[in-house]
Parts: C-alpha cells; sequence; structure tokens
C-alpha cells in the first residue's frame, strides 16, 4: 500500500515539474510563441532538453526494491524490555540504505542453453544381480533332542497326492454307523441295591366239578321211585314226594356276578390306598378272594417301576382286611382277579 502512494506521489510530482519547464524554459530553438488571447500574455513552447528528459525518466523509473532478507528468529524477550515510540516502530527505512542494496537479478547469461531437438539420453539400468550363496542342507534333528534349535528350519511334511474317487460303489468298505457300548466303570455296582420287584404268584388253577346234568329218563324215573317208595297204607293217605332239582347258572349270568363282586371288592381297597409321595404311577394287583370274602392271595401282576408304589399297593389291600362276601350263586372255592390300582 505504501509503495502504490510513493508511485502515485511521484508520478504526480513529474507531471507538474515537466508542465512548469515547458512553461518557464524561453524557446531558442525556433519555438512558436503565443500571445494568448488579446496577445497580453507571451507563451513559448519548445522541446525538452537532454537534461530534463533524463531528469524526467529518472524520476519515472520505480524504486529498486531490495532482496528480502530472511532473518533468523529473534529470540524471546528475556526480562523486561523497554518499550520502544511509537513513532520510530512507524518511520519507513530510509532510502538511501535500500538504494545501496544490490538488485537480485538472475545472471542469464550464466544459465545453461538446451536445445529442443537433442534426444533425452537413455534412462540407466537400474536393474541387478544377487548371487545367492549356496546354503547346506539342514541337519537331520534326533529324535532324543530335547528340543529342537532355532536356527536348524524344521522339516515340513509333504503332502500326498489326492486319490481317485472310486467309481465301483460295491467295492467301498462298509462303515459301522453303530456306537460302540460305553466301557464299564469300576465305580459302578455290578448288583442292584433295589430289591428285586415281588413277582406274583400266578393263581392255582382251579379245578371245576362236573356237574352232571340228569337225563330225562333219569328225570322221569326218580320221582317214580320216590312215589314208590312212598306208598299208601291204612288210613293215613301218604303224599308224592317230589325232590326239587339244583338251579344252575349260565355263563353270563356267573361273569355278570363276579364283576359286581369284583367292584365291591376293589371300591373296599380304594379306601385304604394312600399315595406315598413322589411321582405317580399304576399298579395292577392280582387277588385271589374266597365266597367268604377272606384274601386268599395278593400280589404284584403288573409293576410301576417305583417300588414305594407297589409296596403302597400291597398295604392298601392288607389294610382292606375281610372284603365283601360272595353274591349267592357262586360256589366255587376261590375266584381270582386283576384290579389296577392308580396313584396320582
Amino acid at each position: 500500500m505504501r509503495r502504490a502512494l510513493e508511485i502515485t506521489a511521484f508520478v504526480a510530482l513529474a507531471a507538474g515539474l515537466h508542465l512548469a519547464l515547458a512553461v518557464r524554459l524561453p524557446s531558442h530553438e525556433g519555438g512558436a510563441d503565443t500571445g494568448g488571447q488579446g496577445g497580453e500574455n507571451a507563451a513559448s513552447v519548445a522541446p525538452a532538453s537532454e537534461q530534463v528528459a533524463a531528469l524526467v525518466e529518472q524520476w519515472d523509473r520505480p524504486p529498486d526494491t531490495a532482496a528480502e532478507v530472511e532473518s533468523p528468529d529473534a529470540p524471546p524477550p528475556q526480562g523486561d524490555t523497554p518499550e520502544r515510540p511509537q513513532a520510530e516502530a512507524d518511520a519507513p527505512p530510509p532510502r538511501a540504505a535500500l538504494a545501496a542494496l544490490p538488485e537480485a537479478r538472475p545472471d542469464m547469461a550464466a544459465l545453461p542453453t538446451v536445445d529442443p531437438d537433442t534426444p533425452l539420453p537413455p534412462a540407466p539400468d537400474t536393474s541387478f544381480e544377487v548371487a545367492v550363496p549356496d546354503m547346506p542342507p539342514p541337519p537331520d534333528v534326533a529324535q532324543d533332542a530335547p528340543r529342537s534349535t532355532p536356527d536348524a528350519a524344521p522339516e515340513r511334511p509333504q503332502r500326498e497326492a489326492p486319490r481317485p474317487a472310486p467309481t465301483d460303489l460295491a467295492a467301498l468298505p462298509e462303515i459301522d454307523t453303530e456306537a460302540p457300548p460305553p466301557p464299564e466303570s469300576e465305580l459302578a455296582p455290578k448288583a442292584s441295591l433295589r430289591p428285586p420287584p415281588e413277582r406274583p404268584q400266578p393263581p392255582k388253577p382251579e379245578v371245576r366239578r362236573a356237574e352232571r346234568t340228569p337225563s330225562n329218563a333219569e328225570q322221569d324215573s326218580a320221582p317214580r321211585q320216590a312215589q314208590r317208595s312212598a306208598g299208601s297204607g291204612g288210613a293215613s293217605q301218604a303224599g308224592t314226594a317230589t325232590r326239587s332239582a339244583a338251579k344252575t347258572l349260565s355263563r353270563g349270568q356267573e361273569q355278570s356276578l363276579v364283576a359286581s363282586w369284583g367292584a365291591q371288592v376293589r371300591a373296599r381297597i380304594e379306601s385304604r390306598k394312600r399315595h406315598p409321595g413322589g411321582r405317580g404311577g399304576q399298579v395292577v394287583i392280582a387277588l385271589t378272594v374266597t365266597p367268604a370274602g377272606q384274601v386268599a392271595a395278593a400280589g404284584i401282576a403288573r409293576s410301576s417301576g417305583n417300588p414305594r408304589l407297589d409296596r403302597a399297593a400291597l398295604q392298601a389291600v392288607r389294610s382292606a382286611g375281610r372284603m365283601p362276601r360272595a353274591p349267592a350263586g357262586l360256589t366255587r372255592g376261590s375266584y381270582s382277579f386283576s384290579l389296577p390300582m392308580a396313584f396320582n
């Protein structure tokens, strides 16, 4: 900004000097004189001399700028430094010092000239060969060595070539996919500590007595023999004695009576049942009862898998005591029942 102001001031001053010289200097080389308006004022116009032209050229030339010199970084101020007055800090440097500095211009004559038609030199060959010394093969490591040394390179196992896939499926070996049995542990007990379940005794086969049915001829002869044996005599009249044959039940009637009696026996046992606790299950009891209601035999026909439930079922049979009597018409010595008992 300051340099622009200086140039503007110098140009204005030079223009003023030109005008002053043109007006003041007399005309010695045949310049034309002018009289102005009415001839009262005389002015002569003549070309400038060489001295004036040189002076004007010197004034028009811009001032030489000094080469900028990089100054080293000033050390930080130490202690209290006196403050410079503002007028001295803002004052421009003297012109004489600026004019005395040499002009930094490159010497064009010293620079080498380059012909554009000259071909570029070939690039240097940067490839080189490195001679690799022959390394001796690594020594074999003995199997009994405690550990391998870091200098010896470990041998890498060679990969086997892949075998071709067999095309004949019949020639392929069969693979046993069954899992092998678990090994026997020495701590496992060889004999189970659980008592063996009580096996119910099979009911004794009942011997049925063949009831002989009298034939028609025997049925007809029986009243006749009785009538003959009774006879008649004296004043008293003897009546005819008749024997009533015992009634026999059909198979369907007998099964109906046995089912009704079995329901009564089961209801009595269920009333004495007590759950032992834990998980539930179902027990099937084999029971043999006489027509008088006495329990001839009791056992487990099918176990629940829980010994506590099996014992609770047998305890319910023992707690029931004497069972209800059999209905009339059931004349066999004993009857067998299979009663399921559920523990929920």
